[in-house]
């Protein structure tokens, strides 16, 4: 269990670096005036928050700080394990130059319950530009400290985005664990390549630029292996049902129902000359309501459901979430029910400028 909650929290801080940065079209970004400013996660029954994540502005409303923290999973603020800020750097031209990551992890909290040893943790996001074009965002951050993420094991993730003569990004691609390539025509997506070491994946794409069909071939431990992912969309762009086959046989799939809401972080201001990145994966422009799991054991003549997801919000006049709650349920081959997480479990948001 604490290694777990180490790795959420690891997954936490690198998912922080860049998510404020993706940006959709301009027809699916929500309008509101809104800006997000704090987000509190709650995955306990003591009632306080094991995560949160500030955000502050500046008069031209361009995010200059973020603060993340988060604790054991106790709720107590004592036991903190993580302690990280991000400082955003513009330059004279009001173009985001890098973000700087520096804080603590506090080793001791994260496995083994006490205060110590503690790790200091530095890193950053910058940023290239080819006139006002942005080419290229490079992330990089590590640990300092005598474990196993030591000074020799930084995180690593760059980007980088090609234009055509007209201005028009053609090209860009997201290197981390895995290469994704994507190539565009009017801003669309049209092709689409991966590679995660010996692994390779291959896409079908529609014309709407949406990822269809996602095939994955495991030369590295079992030749001949392939699983194919296939995902169905609404008007909306959203993904309503992922099927999971392997060797083209169905053994999963799961249907997601979503709230008319928009989601909370598309409320934070895109970095200026940011290019416009459509989602291959559709619109993430909302948020869930009911998600449903179903598993295969005899080759997808039957399925059984194995989980069950319910979400709940509180909404602001903005229609925005301020609360959402909820609840994992999961199901073994028999049908007997198992809840994973109880209603305690929740997120809260909060914004300014909404007037």
């Amino acid at each position: 269990m604490k290694y777990t909650i180490l790795i959420l929290f690891i997954w936490l801080i690198i998912s922080c670096k860049t998510t404020d940065l993706e940006v959709v079209p301009d027809e699916i970004a929500y309008k509101t005036n809104c800006l997000l400013s704090k987000i509190e996660g709650y995955i306990d029954a003591s009632g306080k928050p094991g995560y949160s994540i500030e955000y502050f502005y500046n008069d031209k409303k361009q995010i200059i700080k973020k603060k993340f923290w988060s604790n054991d999973g106790t709720g107590d603020s004592s036991r903190t394990t993580y302690n990280i800020d991000y400082d955003y750097q513009y330059d004279q031209n009001d173009f985001l130059k890098e973000i700087t990551i520096s804080g603590q992890l506090y080793w001791g909290y994260a496995l083994y319950q006490k205060r110590d040893p503690v790790a200091p943790i530095r890193g950053y996001v910058r940023y290239k530009y080819d006139g006002e074009k942005m080419i290229e965002e490079d992330m990089y951050w590590k640990f300092y400290g005598n474990f196993f993420y030591d000074v020799a094991n930084p995180v690593t993730s760059k980007k980088t985005f090609e234009y055509d003569s007209k201005g028009d990004l053609i090209k860009y691609t997201d290197i981390d664990f895995r290469n994704d390539t994507y190539y565009l025509k009017n801003n669309v997506v049209h092709k689409a390549e991966t590679n995660v070491g010996r692994q390779i994946l291959q896409h079908e794409v529609n014309a709407e630029g949406q990822i269809v069909v996602e095939n994955l071939y495991n030369y590295l431990s079992e030749p001949g292996r392939m699983d194919t992912d296939r995902f169905y969309y609404d008007k909306k762009g959203r993904v309503i049902k992922q099927e999971g086959y392997t060797n083209t046989k169905m053994w999963n799939y799961a249907d997601i129902e979503y709230e008319e809401v928009a989601d909370p972080t598309f409320t934070l201001p895109k970095p200026k000359n940011y290019p416009k990145l459509p989602s291959p994966r559709g619109n993430k422009n909302s948020i869930y309501k009911r998600r449903f799991s179903y598993y295969s054991n005899d080759n997808g003549k039957s399925f059984i459901k194995t989980g069950e997801y319910n979400y709940t919000n509180i909404k602001n006049t903005s229609n925005l979430p301020t609360m959402i709650q909820y609840s994992v349920t999961s199901f073994n081959l028999k049908g007997e029910s198992t809840i994973e997480f109880p209603n305690y479990a929740k997120t809260r948001y909060e914004y300014i400028n909404c007037n």
